[in-house]
């Protein structure tokens, strides 16, 4: 009698009863098994088992591995099953019983432990030859640990056996790969399937979707336009079906658009699908999206205004479209939206919370507070405090702003530093440099690594001549972000205004002009560094740029001293006198010209 069919004769649920009110034993086990012996003379009660008969020897062991199913399913009952694993997947292995090794693969998901998963997966496979789970289980591990080769035999013998169809399980392998780590393995699988079937669009999808969920944009766009192409070709599929397929392949690719930074591939990716399918109101609302990225402002309000004739419900999209005005500065058409949103439960915080950003923005403050003060739910709620400070700030000062603050629920880390740098900007503008400095000390030991706490912390240590501590803090910016112009910025130009380390500076300040080329105070960085290092002309060059973009006060400063030093001095005089009255109220401007004067003995 095999142990399986033996073991499917208990009533389990009786046992595990008894287990659980600690009434199982191995003795109590051991009776279960209803081995017809003789009774023992006194004398042979103590046999050793290699007298027992062969019948007697396997009805024990048998016991024996009842009683490891048992208890292995009581840790399972008691919330230990990763416990109940290391005692299942020995026995599954041993027994070599389907059943068992089903169990084992089932138990070993608890343990988070790939190489366990891998282990019972393959032994299940191994003992249920003609199971196709257990071969999906299989090469979806292998492939997971990055054995390409393993999980193509693995894929082809669950083939041999599946019951669905190779589009199916294209999609199915897809979906279930997209929760692990992108590795070669996962791609060459892909890669192969396409090589093998390169009529089957969801190969490509498979991998298209991939891309996706691992965020790399570009190699997702590719799969999925490929996608669409073997569709096209295709003659097999209905109309229907067909229309389906090219359905379900642009709404994923509609949303891989929207991980580029650049818009413009998705405007122009999705104009003629939306022209063939304009009832396609997810693709829609994505595209409306795109629009608002690039600035296309009305195109994205009618794009909204469309989606919300066809659906009055589209809460989502009601709340995208009242964002939309109140940056297009149409106030009353977005408060009519807002007050639509917060009339459903799900919205009602966020939509009082911008409710209350309108009323700000027109200077409505006693309005504002009002409807911040109904915004409840995380993580909008924080946010109405902060406005709320900063509105009592503006009206009662200091510490009316900080009490405020005080009264927030600092759950989380998130909202600890929210409202440390809340405090820190209204210490920062009572001139309590100083306080703000220990404040943003305070968030940055939640956030080590946050580059705009240090950059605000920077700044007023450079307010407070605290140079090395400057320094230190934008060299660990620049570390964090090594293609912030205004980071590199910031450091370069402060080399230059000390005259030190002025080879570094330049590294800095290249990067940051060859980041930004028509950047005018890059250029008046590099021009001002060019003055330190008596290459004048130069200097002239970049500050004349400098200055034809924006014509900055201190930027207006240092072309005029480097005219004076090019004794270009009528140039330099003309230049102060173009500008005097724009800068008025800037003694250091107004100054500047006597002062050079005075230089010369006039």
């Amino acid at each position: 009698m095999k142990f399986t069919k033996w073991v499917q004769g208990l009533n389990r649920s009786i046992w595990l009863g008894v287990a659980l009110s600690g009434g199982l034993s191995l003795t109590a086990c051991s009776q279960v098994a209803t081995v017809e012996e003789k009774p023992s003379a006194p004398s042979e009660s103590k046999l050793s088992p290699q007298l027992l008969s062969q019948e007697a020897l396997e009805s024990a062991q048998h016991a024996q591995q009842v009683f490891q199913v048992l208890a292995a399913e009581l840790m399972v009952e008691k919330g230990y099953p990763a416990d109940a694993f290391n005692v299942m997947f020995p026995l599954a292995a041993e027994t070599r019983e389907p059943e068992l090794a089903k169990r084992a693969f089932e138990l070993s998901m608890t343990t988070y432990d790939e190489q366990a998963i891998a282990q019972a997966a393959a032994l299940w496979a191994e003992v249920a030859p003609q199971e196709p789970a257990a071969w999906r289980v299989a090469y979806f591990m292998s492939l997971r640990q990055n054995q390409l080769p393993l999980a193509l035999e693995q894929w082809q013998t669950y083939r041999q056996y599946s019951d669905a169809t190779l589009e199916e399980d294209l999609l199915l392998a897809a979906q279930r790969l997209s929760r692990s780590a992108p590795n070669d393995a996962i791609k060459g699988f892909f890669a192969r399937l396409q090589q093998e079937s390169p009529e089957v669009w969801q190969a490509y999808y498979g991998l298209g979707l991939l891309y996706s969920v691992w965020q790399q944009p570009d190699g997702a766009i590719a799969q999925l336009e490929k996608a669409v192409q073997v569709l096209q070709q295709a003659d097999k599929a209905s109309d229907d079906a067909q229309q389906d397929a090219v359905q379900q392949i642009y709404q994923l690719l509609s949303k891989v658009y929207l991980q580029l930074d650049n818009p413009q591939p998705g405007l122009k990716g999705l104009a003629g699908y939306l022209k063939q399918f304009p009832q396609d109101w997810l693709v829609q609302e994505r595209m409306a999206r795109l629009e608002v990225k690039a600035e296309r402002y009305k195109a994205a309000e009618k794009r909204y205004q469309a989606i919300l004739k066809s659906n009055s419900e589209a809460t989502t999209s009601r709340l995208s479209l009242a964002l939309l005005q109140i940056e297009m500065q149409k106030y009353s058409q977005a408060a009519k939206n807002l007050q639509l949103v917060v009339k459903q439960p799900a919205y009602e915080s966020v939509g009082y919370y911008y409710l209350g950003v309108l009323s700000q923005q027109q200077n409505l403050s006693e309005q504002a507070y009002d409807y911040f003060e109904k915004v409840k739910v995380a993580p909008y709620a924080v946010d109405a405090k902060l406005h709320q400070s900063e509105i009592v700030f503006s009206s009662k000062g200091l510490d009316a702003a900080l009490a405020v603050l005080d009264s927030v629920k600092m759950d989380d880390d998130e909202s600890r530093v929210k409202v440390y740098r809340a405090k820190a900007i209204f210490y920062r503008a009572s001139d309590r440099y100083a306080d703000a400095i220990d404040l943003f000390d305070k968030a940055l030991t939640i956030q080590p690594d946050n580059a705009s706490l240090l950059f605000s912390k920077a700044a007023l240590l450079y307010e407070e001549k605290r140079y090395l501590e400057y320094e230190q803090t934008m060299q660990k910016v620049v570390a964090l972000l090594p293609d912030e112009v205004e980071a590199l910025n910031a450091l370069g130009y402060f080399y230059v205004e000390q005259n030190v380390k002025l080879d570094e500076a330049a590294v800095l300040l290249n990067k940051a002009l060859a980041l930004a080329p028509n950047n005018y105070y890059v250029l008046d960085s590099v021009g001002w560094l060019a003055y330190r290092q008596q290459r004048y002309a130069d200097a002239e060059e970049y500050l004349q740029q400098a200055v034809a973009i924006e014509a900055d006060v201190e930027v207006v400063m240092h072309l005029i001293a480097v005219k004076w030093v090019l004794n270009k001095r009528a140039e330099a005089e003309k230049l102060w006198r173009q500008y005097r009255s724009q800068f008025a109220d800037d003694s250091r401007y107004q100054s500047l010209m006597p002062t050079f004067q005075k230089q010369l003995g006039k």
